[in-house]
């Protein structure tokens, strides 16, 4: 979906704001850009404090760039689509969404893999975002899994049994 900010450069203008997705909130009214990135996209980044492998409470990473850049991206979306809110969205979703409170999603990247002082990184940099979420394409997989019960797999006896099997990582 354009947000918005293109400048009349040449014919096709430039510098113009798309995101993946745009919804609407269907009791607030607001809207949210969601910006898809791929599996493979980086999450954490090197060692800042402490030893890496150490398993020690002071053992914590940087985010990847792939993770800032996203992050900075969908925030630069949201502004965008604010600023030309009028002249761009309001026009086209008139009375279906406003401009209060906006929200953004970012999808990216991969649990899997990760040591668990890495995610507990992750975790502290995300859980600090405000009004924007990023979930990796693991735990979307696991959330439509157990929203649509797909999360058990029959067994022998015919009682369900839990499944983590995740292939997405070979998947493109």
């Amino acid at each position: 979906t354009y947000l918005g900010g293109k400048q009349p450069i040449g014919r096709q203008g430039a510098g113009g704001v798309a995101t993946d997705y745009l919804f609407g909130d269907e009791s607030t009214k607001s809207f949210a850009v969601v910006d898809i990135k791929r599996p493979s996209a980086g999450l954490v980044g090197p060692v800042y404090r402490g030893e890496e492998g150490s398993g020690l409470d002071n053992e914590t990473y940087s985010m990847h760039t792939d993770l800032s850049g996203g992050v900075v991206q969908v925030r630069n979306q949201i502004t965008v689509a604010v600023e030309h809110f009028q002249s761009v969205l309001g026009s086209g979703y008139q009375d279906k969404i406003n401009r209060v409170h906006p929200k953004g999603v970012l999808v990216t990247g991969l649990l899997q893999g990760l040591s668990q002082r890495k995610k507990d990184s992750f975790n502290q940099f995300r859980h600090g975002l405000y009004s924007l979420t990023v979930i990796t394409f693991d735990e979307l997989l696991n959330r439509l899994k157990k929203l649509y019960g797909l999360d058990y797999e029959n067994t022998a006896n015919g009682v369900g049994e839990a499944t983590d099997d995740l292939d997405i990582a070979d998947k493109p």
